[in-house]
């Protein structure tokens, strides 16, 4: 309200005497100035409180949007490892079904690689079988990786090199797991010589020893 109003005002009000006024309208305006810088406190809340939940809003949408995309490419890797795939390999959804959970990239790969090699065994998969179920069970920087692999090399052992490569598992470490394998209980010995064969080949992998057999 403007000064000259506050004089007005204190007239209607009786007051007469000049330092009577003087007061008043001093009163008048620290009122005044009190109730804005309130009004501003709330507005500014107001506007905080908005940002917050466009924040909240935005995280929503960012974490959907990854999640779908991550599924998206993850569906993208399945249709191209059928598509790759020879023609009698069968769906994934018609294979026996592996009891293993989808591989967390923050543990080691090396076990989980172990644990899915026994069941490969157990089910007596064939290496073709084998590469497309391992690879329907990895996603992110794993999956990234074999798709750098081109599809004419995307065999078992090549993508489980690939992999054990990137988590740092050294020539060494491949070459102990060979002369230290021993036959587990409720394994015959041809699951054992399956074993023995993988242990080489990975061995024989990371070392870069060309493959005699080939040629």
């Amino acid at each position: 309200m403007f000064t000259s109003e506050l004089f007005e005002e204190a007239k209607l009000m009786g007051i007469s005497e000049p330092t009577e006024i003087r007061n008043y309208v001093l009163t008048r305006q620290a009122d005044e100035c009190q109730d804005r810088a309130k009004e501003r406190e709330e507005r500014a809340k107001e506007r905080e409180e908005q940002e917050k939940l466009f924040l909240y809003e935005l995280e929503v949408w960012r974490i959907r949007s990854e999640e779908a995309e991550k599924a998206r490419k993850h569906e993208l890797a399945i249709t191209t490892i059928k598509q790759d795939s020879p023609a009698q390999t069968p769906a994934v959804s018609s294979l026996p079904r592996v009891k293993l959970p989808m591989f967390d990239e923050q543990q080691t790969i090396e076990p989980y690689i172990q644990r899915f090699e026994d069941l490969a065994e157990l089910y007596s998969f064939s290496e073709s079988m084998k590469c497309l179920h391992f690879m329907s069970l990895v996603e992110g920087k794993p999956l990234e990786i074999l798709h750098r692999i081109s599809s004419n090399e995307k065999t078992y052992n090549m993508i489980k090199s690939a992999l054990l490569k990137a988590d740092g598992v050294k020539v060494d470490q491949a070459r102990s797991q060979f002369p230290g394998a021993t036959m587990q209980d409720k394994r015959t010995a041809t699951q054992f010589a399956v074993r023995l064969t993988a242990y080489s080949n990975q061995w024989i992998s990371m070392d870069e020893t060309p493959d005699t057999k080939r040629e």
